[in-house]
């Protein structure tokens, strides 16, 4: 797996990228697009329809691919063999999950005024990519005017800014920092939605600002907890920070946006985003159709290492396709593949069609697929295999009348396949008007793999993941799998895996001792899993200052795991500050720490708290002591005589029966502005449930008893309602 803790680097020419695992295996990160060339001839042909003397249209044919002369991938072998004194070192094509290519144009429109429009971004066409190097993609475009003059122009002289971008779906591992990133996505899609339109164009710049802008709004809060050091060996917050914000970066890009070209030309090497680069991947980028995906608080702790996915991007103008290619473009040049098509071109006499798949067969455990085409009165059947993985349909192009064609896949998977071994499965047809087509088999067949990776914690014996894939809260599938020191690593498969759908894995784990240990359900967003293991290596406590801070002055927490252990002092003098501390757990399951809290008033006055002990690892400190249970019962809304009220009554109840505490208090409102406190004495910290019950007494006689409703707010809003 990629390693994103370190650096792409580019040797003898060629990016490379470190394996996660294998320090002598190296991933080779493609070079910008070029043209595919077969039989000497490069794939790239304009079509330029012409009708009495007038450009009415045209079609392009384009062929590219992401490969590396083979004499340039030796060359780097080379380099670094010699760099690791003659040590073997292997260089390994990039394992990609997802790849799709997109011919486009970014610039500036001539409007109809004469003038120029903003900064533009027009799709010409878009395919599904090899998965496989060389990651071969086919393009065939039906253009209008304006768009043959574009890629003409673009084509002969580079005078219009279209070209080819890839974008490839890579994974990689982040490295274990002590670091809590807190992320408020609900409102980071308010804020994207109410800024950015569909299209949108944007840099690396204004991620960046953007980022900085949410950090300041505390939509994103990010607590280093331990980090990484410079050289000085002292922990710099900002150093250990950046990481975290760059993955945030990251996060807003693979969300809401999607890479586009540059405007220049200048080659632009491969980049995943690492520590090192801290961002990365694209230059621009356009924001996708903002859909509410989700609302949720995403809390990432990364003391352990994350699996992530990155989209890497790849582009080349047009006119920089043939370069490197001595001789593709042939003897009569660029002029060689753009030619004036008439009514009597074979173009029009004949309609071709080619199909190939973009997953190898093995990856998939697919045998053979079936692609019957109907293209009006003319009829074939193309079988495709891992030997013969592309086929041609051909005919005349009068034979469907509309020059649309129906294509219908029958898929059988290979005797050794993962699911449905030598079942024959038919998928719903495809249509189309293009003349090349790629098939995505993995999401055709709604495949969807996840390799499990278990714990290399020596205490753990065996482990047990049952993965579970739901749509919504329904659960449509599971699988369970065992892992054990001998066998670390397992694959699953589910079938009929749509986009929505979600997979949970839970953890069990044995250890050698003979206890089990479960792991709580985790979210897998990933292709690789890494199962959690059964014991964090140490225990973070979030320190929280309450919002309410009249008449304080500071407040100070001492921290430690136990009594006889070394404690940390943290000072906070304002309200809504917060601090990360991380304990060391000498016995995995003991979660427990204790805290001792003391406060300055601005009177001067000092009141100290008791020692408290507690395995929740959030502690709100502030103007309230932790054995203290306190409630501020506010009305809120009209006037009480507006809305018909003579008086409102709160009954309020706390019980702790195991301490034997009970406290019951009745509050009586009779105005809007009346406020009610209630204090009392807990022995229990962590037990702050207490009950109430609202009593309404209208102006007209009639009295309205609310149920009795359990809450732990800190603040009890009473509404004030008419009748």
């Amino acid at each position: 797996m990629l390693d994103l803790n370190v650096p792409v680097r580019n040797v003898a020419g060629v990016d490379l990228a470190a394996d996660a695992a294998e320090p002598r295996a190296f991933y080779v990160l493609p070079p910008p697009p070029r043209v595919a060339v077969d039989g000497g001839a490069a794939q790239v042909e304009l079509l330029r329809f012409v009708r009495n003397g007038t450009l009415t249209g045209g079609h392009l044919r384009l062929a590219v691919e992401l490969a590396h002369p083979p004499a340039a991938l030796a060359a780097a072998a080379d380099a670094l063999a010699a760099e690791r004194h003659g040590e073997a070192v292997e260089l390994r094509p990039l394992p990609v999950e997802a790849a799709e290519a997109e011919v486009l144009f970014v610039g500036r429109e001539t409007t109809a005024d004469g003038g120029l429009s903003g900064l533009t971004r027009r799709g010409f066409g878009r395919t599904v990519a090899g998965f496989a190097a060389p990651y071969a993609a086919a393009f065939a475009i039906e253009l209008e005017p304006d768009g043959v003059r574009l890629i003409e122009a673009a084509l002969r002289s580079g005078g219009a800014p279209v070209g080819v971008i890839y974008r490839l779906r890579v994974e990689g591992l982040w490295p274990a920092l002590r670091v809590v990133a807190r992320v408020d996505w609900g409102r980071v899609y308010d804020q994207l939605s109410s800024e950015l339109k569909e299209g949108s164009l944007f840099s690396v710049d204004d991620v960046q600002k953007l980022a900085e802008r949410l950090v300041e709004s505390r939509v994103i809060q990010i607590q280093v907890v331990q980090g990484l050091a410079p050289e000085d060996g002292k922990p710099d917050p900002a150093l250990s920070a950046a990481p975290a914000l760059a993955w945030i970066q990251r996060e807003l890009v693979e969300r809401f946006c999607e890479p586009v070209m540059p405007l220049d030309r200048e080659p632009a090497h491969a980049s995943l985003g690492t520590v090192g680069e801290i961002f990365g991947v694209g230059a621009s980028f356009a924001a996708k159709k903002l859909t509410q995906i989700e609302r949720a608080t995403a809390e990432t702790d990364f003391q352990q290492s994350l699996v992530v996915g990155r989209t890497l991007t790849s582009e080349s103008h047009l006119a920089d396709l043939l370069a490197g290619e001595s001789g593709a473009a042939g003897a009569g040049g660029i002029d060689a593949h753009i030619a004036d098509a008439g009514l009597d071109h074979p173009f029009f006499a004949r309609f071709a069609l080619d199909v190939g798949v973009a997953q190898p067969f093995a990856g998939v455990g697919v045998k053979e697929v079936v692609a019957s085409v109907v293209y009006g009165s003319a009829r074939d059947a193309l079988d495709l295999t891992a030997a013969h993985p592309a086929g041609h349909f051909e005919s005349w192009t009068d034979a469907s009348p509309d020059r649309t064609w129906t294509l219908q896949p029958d898929v059988t998977f290979a005797d050794d396949a993962p699911l449905d071994p030598g079942q024959r499965v038919t998928l719903p047809p495809l249509s189309g008007q293009g003349r090349a087509l790629t098939l995505d088999l993995e999401r055709l067949l709604g495949l969807a793999r996840f390799d499990i990776e278990g714990t290399a914690d020596p205490r753990v014996m065996l482990t047990r993941a049952a993965l579970t894939a739901r749509r919504g809260d329904e659960p449509r599938a599971e699988r369970e799998v065992v892992l054990t020191p001998a066998a670390p690593r397992q694959t699953v498969w589910f079938r009929d895996f749509q986009p929505g759908d979600r997979v949970e894995a839970a953890t069990r784990h044995l250890l050698a001792d003979g206890r089990s240990v479960d792991s709580p359900p985790m979210a897998v967003d990933s292709r690789v899993v890494r199962l959690p293991p059964p014991f964090p290596g140490s225990l973070t406590v979030q320190l929280y200052a309450d919002d309410d801070w009249t008449d304080l002055e500071t407040v100070v927490v001492a921290l430690q795991k136990q009594a006889d252990g070394p404690s940390g002092t943290f000072r906070f003098d304002g309200p809504g500050k917060a601090a990360a501390i991380s304990l060391d757990m000498p016995d995995p399951t003991d979660h427990t720490f204790r805290y001792k809290v003391a406060r300055t008033w601005s009177s001067g006055a000092v009141e100290e708290d008791d020692w408290v002990t507690t395995d929740l690892p959030v502690v709100l400190v502030g103007r309230t002591a932790a054995n203290k249970l306190i409630v501020d019962v506010t009305p809120v809304g009209p006037e009480l005589p507006e809305a018909g009220i003579l008086l409102i009554e709160v009954e309020l109840s706390y019980i702790d029966a195991e301490n034997q505490v009970r406290d019951e208090k009745t509050a009586v409102l009779r105005a809007r502005a009346d406020r009610f406190r209630w204090e009392v004495a807990i022995h229990d910290p962590q037990r702050r449930a207490y009950q109430y019950r609202t009593t309404v007494h209208r102006t007209s006689g009639a009295t309205q008893v609310g149920p009795w409703t359990t809450a732990t707010d800190r603040i009890l809003v009473i509404p004030i309602t008419k009748g």
